[in-house]
């Protein structure tokens, strides 16, 4: 029997570690400082949705503590589909680079704010609502921007899938580190919230910084000509055609309201309602999203290794993390809550990879063989779902104000689990592969 030497165990661990899906998309140098700015993009959005969920649930009611999440998290909705044609007709880079200057403007305002005296609470209130509805209304555009930038930094259908395996994996570490963080700060602090404030925009302008040295690395083709510029019926006609992604793509939507409402709204509204220490909810949504690290990380693993139907795995994942966010509703145990939360969080995990990966793989084939650019038409209507979390948190937030937030997110898990089985009784879900590393 052949002992293995000390370097190929390093190398076996250094693989389950960092994914050699990752480390591939790591080793072309666009799609590395990419990367490096959706990190610091992740982590300063993870950063100021915790710092808006804190300032809004310590100074209002929880049915008003709904209303503010829902507007600091809605306005993105109305502009998603916009978003996308904008990025085929000008330019992922372009508009990635106008809506990361727009975002820095935006938390240079906030910071102004936040190092000013204390303020009444009407006034706390209506500032960070304010900012919250500009901060999200750039989310319209920038996110299917920096969705679809993948399809052109990447020269291969293997490398999208592998660079969105590292996007994946990247979000979710920049989005734990920003909650952690502001948790931290927020406490340690003493709730002064200019030292969150001033994070948040040193992570705004690293990104521009970052996303602007990206463009000049790697050039995008020039604007379409008004001839051939993209229309929203096109892109809906486009999306039609996909049998997977019509069935998947409510799944998402719901399960990120599931998500949103159990943890965001419904975690800060448990832990008054029981009692338990402020601390659960930092440890609760640090667990969630730790745990979206952990499923990511899963989702690369089943993709790399050619898992037969993955994407019916994902669907499936969802499944789980509902049934797990049933429990943390109805147990009024504060460390089943947390533990409920992390594994909710590893269980959805696999969702960004597998699904999210599969609908930017189909965006390169149409791109490919019809040479059309629709990456953003594609990618937007599933940004648009995933931003209707802010549904969630109503439906949250009105059961707690009518009896209990327990029952929205029973609710919310039900509709998920009813939308799993929509979608596995779909033969394209069952069927769907994605390229093996």
């Amino acid at each position: 029997m052949t002992t293995p030497t000390p370097t190929a165990s390093r190398s076996s661990w250094w693989n389950i570690v960092v994914p050699r899906s990752v480390q591939e998309a790591f080793g072309v140098r666009s799609i590395r400082w990419f990367l490096s700015g959706v990190g610091t993009d992740s982590f300063a959005d993870a950063l100021w949705l915790v710092t808006l969920g804190w300032v809004a649930g310590t100074n209002a009611s929880p049915f008003v503590y709904g209303v503010i999440m829902t507007l600091g998290t809605l306005p993105a909705l109305g502009l998603f589909l916009f978003g996308g044609i904008a990025s085929d007709r000008f330019g992922a880079g372009k508009v990635l680079i106008a809506t990361s200057l727009a975002r820095l403007l935006i938390a240079t305002g906030w910071l102004a704010f936040a190092v000013q005296p204390a303020p009444s609470q009407t006034a706390t209130l209506l500032v960070v609502t304010v900012i919250g509805v500009l901060a999200d209304a750039t989310m319209g555009y920038h996110d299917p921007a920096r969705e679809s930038y993948i399809t052109v930094l990447s020269g291969s259908q293997r490398l999208v899938a592998a660079a969105n395996d590292a996007e994946r994996l990247v979000v979710r570490v920049g989005q734990t580190a920003g909650s952690v963080t502001a948790g931290f700060l927020l406490g340690a602090a003493d709730d002064q919230r200019w030292v969150t404030a001033a994070c948040w925009a040193g992570g705004c302008l690293a990104t521009f910084g970052i996303f602007t040295r990206v463009r000049r690395l790697a050039p995008e083709p020039p604007p379409m000509q008004a001839e051939s510029r993209p229309s929203l019926r096109e892109g809906l006609a486009v999306l039609k055609g996909e049998h997977t992604l019509i069935r998947t793509y409510p799944l998402q939507s719901v399960a990120s309201m599931a998500g949103g409402g159990a943890i965001t709204v419904g975690g800060v509204l448990l832990v008054q309602r029981n009692g338990w220490p402020a601390s659960t909810y930092g440890f609760a949504m640090a667990g969630y999203l730790g745990g979206l690290f952990v499923g990511a990380r899963l989702g690369v693993w089943i993709r790399e290794r050619g898992t037969r139907a993955p994407i019916a795995v994902a669907v499936l994942g969802s499944a789980v993390a509902a049934c797990l966010q049933i429990v943390a509703a109805l147990v009024p145990f504060a460390w089943v809550f947390v533990v409920c939360c992390a594994m909710s969080g590893v269980s959805t995990g696999p969702m960004g990879p597998l699904l999210t990966g599969y609908a930017k793989l189909r965006a390169k084939i149409r791109q490919e063989t019809g040479g059309d650019v629709v990456a953003g038409r594609l990618l937007a209507p599933l940004y648009f779902g995933l931003n209707l979390e802010p549904a969630g948190y109503l439906v949250v937030a009105g059961s707690a104000a009518i009896a209990s937030p327990s029952a929205g997110i029973v609710l919310l898990a039900v509709l998920t689990l009813l939308l799993v089985v929509r979608a596995l009784a779909s033969p394209h879900v069952r069927a769907a592969q994605l390229p093996a590393a």
